[in-house]
């Protein structure tokens, strides 16, 4: 298994010249996902397929190697079935082949989602000295602080939408907007350095692999963070992407800890810094808070958390967007859980479309979604999950859209 391990490291290395860290310990994860239902709409707004459709399979591999005082990191996923950019096939033979797409496909991109997922990362890691870290990597996922929950990364069983559903951009009749992007990763696609003191705090730094020097280009893309835990029941964290460029974003989070039955988070970003109001990317410059509550019920296996966060662009000409949220988790037994995640968003609308007489039913749209999720634990190795997923959005323009996926997971996970 070690040999296996370090045989991915190395040939993910040959295929990518950056890297990044995501497994929690040396161990090997391979992730089986397939799914079936109706998709939504693609990006130029027209239905993509009315009846019902096999999403495929998909298979995720990740692994991660301690060797002395260097992590090796890589996760790899392929797709039987899609077409070649990723999105859920539309009949059942294999005219593609096996491909390596450009997105990872996930139930996400089969329901028409903007969550773009890389097919493959690679981080290398190296611990100097106790406490401190260094490295390069495609997905080394460096952040501090609390943020709107995610629950895992795409591909994962217990995944789901963020924010509510709601879309990053300029609010217009194409879709539900309002996503914020809250800054508190610094050091994700990049260069970075990161020193743990104990469990008071932590300070990093990293550089992202977008960054451009010379004439036009737009510069260095700087991060930094900054945590600490100055006493046991409180939580502080502060950020700051793009330093050097107009295009910053300013985040600050805090967590109290209540008891281990009961945590607040709130967080509160600052995004388009710099930006100027008359630029074509003026749509960026915004900010939003949200808050969330972590309870557990005493001695029961039964934990929920609620959340609720709010945007609102700065351009006079936007209204503000609003969502809510939360998942539940009910430990049956030892093997078995069931949970749920749901959340409505209400979007942003352009008050110009709103005073047009050709729109003057436009609005900022809504999105409804519930995932319920089944896990049972079949030994220490493996588990598998039934979820289905479902989502109603009507968009500004007033449409409505439907859509589904059924989706199972097989999970297997080893350390060594």
């Amino acid at each position: 298994m070690k040999r296996f391990a370090l045989l991915f490291a190395v040939l993910s290395f040959a295929v990518l010249p950056l890297a990044a860290q995501k497994l929690g310990s040396q161990s090997v994860q391979n992730t089986l996902w397939s799914g079936f239902g109706l998709p939504d709409v693609d990006d130029d707004g027209n239905a993509k397929d009315d009846n019902f459709t096999f999403a495929g399979i998909t298979d995720t591999v990740q692994a991660r190697v301690d060797v002395s005082k260097f992590t090796m990191d890589g996760m790899l996923s392929w797709s039987a079935f899609p077409n070649l950019s990723g999105s859920p096939c539309n009949s059942f033979s294999v005219r593609n082949g096996y491909d390596f797409p450009d997105r990872a496909l996930t139930q996400f991109l089969f329901l028409g989602e903007k969550r773009e997922t890389a097919p493959f990362y690679i981080n290398f890691i190296v611990h100097p000295l106790d406490g401190f870290d260094a490295g390069m990597g495609t997905k080394m996922g460096w952040s501090v602080g609390p943020e709107p929950y995610t629950d895992g990364l795409p591909w994962l069983p217990l995944s789901h939408v963020v924010q509510g559903d709601l879309s990053r951009g300029a609010p217009d009749a194409g879709d539900v907007r309002g996503f914020i992007k809250y800054g508190n990763y610094y050091a994700d696609h990049a260069l970075g350095a990161r020193y743990k003191y104990k469990d008071l705090f932590i300070v990093g730094a990293g550089i992202d692999s977008e960054s451009k020097i010379g004439d036009g280009a737009d510069g260095l893309k700087a991060n930094v963070g900054f945590q600490i835990k100055p006493i046991d029941f409180l939580l502080l964290a502060v950020a700051y992407q793009n330093i050097f460029i107009k295009d910053g974003n300013l985040y600050t989070g805090a967590s109290i800890f209540i008891n281990d039955n009961f945590k607040i988070d709130a967080w509160f970003g600052l995004d388009g810094i710099g930006i100027k109001e008359s630029s074509a990317l003026s749509y960026k410059k915004m900010w939003g808070t949200g808050a969330a509550v972590f309870i557990k019920f005493g001695k029961l296996p039964l934990w929920i958390r609620p959340e609720a966060g709010f945007s609102k662009y700065i351009d006079s000409d936007y209204t503000n967007a609003f969502y809510v949220g939360g998942r539940v988790n009910w430990d049956i037994t030892e093997r078995m859980h069931l949970g749920a995640w749901s959340s409505a968003a209400w979007g942003a609308e352009d008050k110009r479309w709103k005073d047009s007489s050709a729109t003057k039913d436009y609005n900022g749209g809504f999105v409804w979604n519930i995932r319920p999720d089944f896990t049972f634990d079949v030994n220490d190795r493996h588990s598998v999950t039934a979820s289905f997923e479902y989502e109603v959005k009507k968009v500004p323009n007033g449409d409505t859209r439907n859509k589904y996926v059924f989706g199972f997971f097989w999970k297997y996970n080893r350390a060594f």
